[in-house]
């Protein structure tokens, strides 16, 4: 009778195993909003389904007043939005559980209340950002795992196409920027806990001298930290680990890879080499006391905005922590003041052409240094006139606990113009309504939470409090 037995609850586990999941219809919901961008007059949220209750995320596109205008189902596991004129991209990462590709995808929204799907591209690798400046030829998508891709629109959206350019390591690289008056684009370092990143930290590094391939030293700095290149064990253990990498940000000349017809070339070459920069800055900010011959090399960078009224400048968002990055957790604006490309087989030294400042990430409460918090996404509008910054500040590491608590203002969102005048900080105490993606049009601020699974609308003046308009779950 054993033999029966087994046979039939065989049968009824494979009919058992067979059946169809059951998942709930997305619709107008919120599920898992990891990111917020904005046109002139509509916010544009992607949802992720990270937690898979409806097996598929959407683009839900909202007045500045939090109404829902329209939706339209995407594939889940979105990573990000950004917006061209009337062309939205969104990129999405591999799903394992369908064998769903990862892929960039690129939306007409000329009509925000039917926006439509133009083409998609299918990436052999996981795409984290993109940037494409309005009125521009090309724009730059980024993966995890340090590959970038170099586009061209076309003249339709069909004609689109994406190369591979570079991987200068197994770095990622987030923070975009495309200068576009020297047709340059620039890649900075990321944290995101990818297999082989090393640990992310600010470093301050003697560099008074050089050294030859015997590793003799000669007279003179030459940005590269001294004790990362005095010995032959010291660049062997380097290699291994790549440390050094995470200093390192990629300078990349458009206009001169776009006529050769953008080679991906290998990143040992003589060019490639050249493209590679140490980073490395003090602020106004700073209140380290540097010796004679320091400098302060940066890493972890997550987005980059462009100035609001100057093209040789934009703003960039570096995390940390206070053990090991006491300066960061701010927003810097880089200033570009000279030709960063090579002359002559010789790049020149970043701090002659870069230029640092910091532009937000003083003190957002009298008691809450904002070294202690993590800065994540920001975003900058006008109102009455005066432009201004608001930031996700996600955990607030000035309550000591494990990563996450529930006690006492562990997330804010920080308001101050970019002149440096404070607006105030919206506190939340409790994870679930933490605030992530944040976008701002106006006096309007859509933050999102992607723990709650909803979104907040606020409404900001300078000289005012800021207000709380809505929730949309």
């Amino acid at each position: 009778m054993l033999k029966p037995f087994l046979t039939i609850l065989t049968t009824l586990l494979v009919i058992s195993c067979s059946e169809p999941e059951e998942f709930k219809t997305l619709g107008k919901n919120v599920a898992g909003p990891i990111d917020i961008t904005e046109s002139a007059t509509h916010f544009y949220v992607l949802n992720a389904d990270i937690d898979r209750v409806y097996n598929q995320g959407s683009i839900m596109v909202l007045d500045t007043d939090g109404e829902i205008v329209s939706t339209l189902s995407t594939p889940r596991m979105g990573r990000f939005l950004v917006i061209r004129g009337d062309t939205l991209i969104a990129g999405f990462g591999p799903t394992d559980q369908y064998e769903t590709p990862a892929q960039i995808k690129f939306y007409d929204i000329s009509n925000p209340e039917s926006i439509t799907l133009q083409k998609s591209i299918t990436m052999d690798c996981s795409p984290v950002n993109a940037v494409s400046p309005s009125n521009y030829q090309y724009f730059a998508v980024s993966c995890l795992g340090g590959k970038i891709y170099m586009g061209t629109w076309g003249a339709s959206l069909q004609d689109t196409e994406l190369k591979f350019v570079r991987q200068p390591d197994s770095i990622t690289r987030r923070a975009l920027y495309i200068d576009t008056s020297r047709n340059l684009l620039l890649a900075f370092t990321t944290a995101y806990y990818y297999p082989r990143e090393p640990e992310f930290r600010d470093a301050r590094y003697l560099d008074q001298s050089s050294y030859d391939e015997s590793f003799n030293e000669t007279s003179g700095a030459n940005e590269v930290p001294d004790n990362l290149e005095s010995s032959q064990d010291i660049l062997e253990a380097l290699a291994r680990s790549d440390n050094d990498l995470q200093y390192k940000f990629l300078v990349y000349d458009i206009a001169s890879e776009s006529a050769k017809g953008f080679p991906s070339i290998e990143n040992d070459s003589p060019d490639a080499r050249l493209e590679m920069r140490w980073l490395y800055f003090e602020s106004n900010r700073s209140k380290i006391d540097f010796a004679a011959g320091e400098k302060y090399y940066r890493s972890n960078f997550w987005m980059t905005l462009p100035h609001e009224s100057d093209p040789n400048s934009f703003y960039i968002s570096q995390r940390g922590n206070e053990n090991n990055s006491p300066d960061s957790n701010a927003i810097f604006k880089f200033q570009i003041t000279a030709d960063p490309l090579p002359s002559g087989g010789q790049a020149p030294t970043t701090s002659s052409f870069l230029t640092v400042t910091a532009a937000y990430g003083y003190e957002t409460e009298p008691t809450v240094a904002a070294l202690q918090r993590f800065t994540h996404n920001f975003a900058t509008a006008t109102t009455n006139s005066q432009d201004y910054f608001v930031v996700n500040e996600f955990k607030d590491k000035s309550i000591k606990s494990e990563y996450f608590t529930s006690t006492s203002a562990n997330y804010a969102l920080g308001f101050q113009t970019t002149a440096g005048e404070k607006i105030g900080v919206k506190n939340n105490s409790n994870r679930a309504n933490a605030y992530f993606a944040v976008g701002a049009i106006g006096d309007k601020v859509l933050a999102g939470s992607f723990y709650s699974n909803q979104l907040i609308l606020f409404q900001v003046a300078p000289g005012s409090d800021i207000k709380q308009v809505r929730t949309i779950n």
